[in-house]
């Protein structure tokens, strides 16, 4: 049997699903269109072919799991063209900005320590150490990307779990570098750093801002070929859905981030002197 149509006394929220397709199984529904997003399937004709499927079930009364059998399995079996800028190159692109930004807000949280001190800041084998550990823990987040979603969508308990050990790891592989390769490369005053570093934040988010204004920075939404889907009735979708969300999310929490590591640096100084 096909999931009933919404009512208007239905007081769950409007899922995606939902919206797209009334007739179909939500947890089918769900498996179908995630599957078609992890698979680099362009929003648009990922709600096509829901709408395709809910024009089945509408029609016949049939449900998904009956008509189409498991969801995964269907979705790959359309073979549908893949996304062109979900290649590794693309990944790397759209990583960009956030590198950027990361890159600035590790130069700043060096410099500010030696600049409230009024010392130098010292580059050390250390500082570049971390950053190769940084630079490398991206890679592979990238090359594993694809893997790590679907593990992550399908078993978000473990999932969390072992991204909170890669992160464990990759910073005590990073502090370990600062406190044992400790000798110094350069010495520059600290005020160029912070210079520096704030610089690097700010073109970072400007950049992510920028490629969100050109429409490079946001996620490809999925659409019904039938029209404007009806808005979202769920506070998280709304949310989701909401084009400041996404430019809040790429533009400002590596800086409110980075403010914090800099209280935190000042608190920490004022009760040291």
């Amino acid at each position: 049997m096909s999931s009933p149509v919404e009512s208007p006394k239905d007081p769950s929220p409007l899922t995606l699903e939902r919206r797209l397709a009334p007739h179909v199984d939500g947890a089918w529904a769900e498996d179908f269109v995630l599957e078609l997003r992890l698979l680099g399937v362009a929003g648009d004709r990922i709600g096509a072919a829901l709408t395709e499927v809910e024009s089945h079930c509408a029609d016949s009364s049939e449900g998904a799991p009956d008509a189409f059998g498991d969801a995964v399995t269907y979705a790959r079996s359309l073979d549908l063209p893949v996304d062109d800028d979900e290649s590794p190159r693309a990944v790397l692109r759209a990583l960009a900005p956030t590198a950027v930004q990361l890159a600035g807000m590790f130069i700043l949280s060096w410099s500010f320590g030696p600049a409230l001190s009024g010392g130098p800041l010292e580059i050390t084998v250390g500082h570049l150490a971390g950053a190769i550990v940084a630079a490398l823990a991206i890679a592979m987040v990238v090359r594993v990307a694809d893997p790590a979603l679907r593990l992550l969508v399908r078993h978000p308990v473990r999932a969390g779990f072992l991204l909170w050990a890669w992160l464990v790891a990759v910073t005590g592989a990073c502090v370990a570098a600062l406190l044992l390769l400790d000798a110094p490369l350069w010495r520059i005053g600290a005020a160029w750093g912070v210079a520096a570093g704030a610089g690097l934040l700010a073109a970072g988010a400007a950049w992510a801002y920028a490629d969100i204004r050109a429409d490079r920075g946001l996620a490809d939404p999925i659409t019904s070929p039938l029209g404007p889907l009806p808005p979202s009735t769920s506070r998280r979708g709304r949310l989701l859905e909401s084009p400041a969300f996404a430019t809040l999310t790429a533009t400002a929490v590596i800086p409110a981030g980075t403010l914090g590591l800099l209280a935190l640096t000042l608190a920490l100084h004022a009760t040291t002197t």
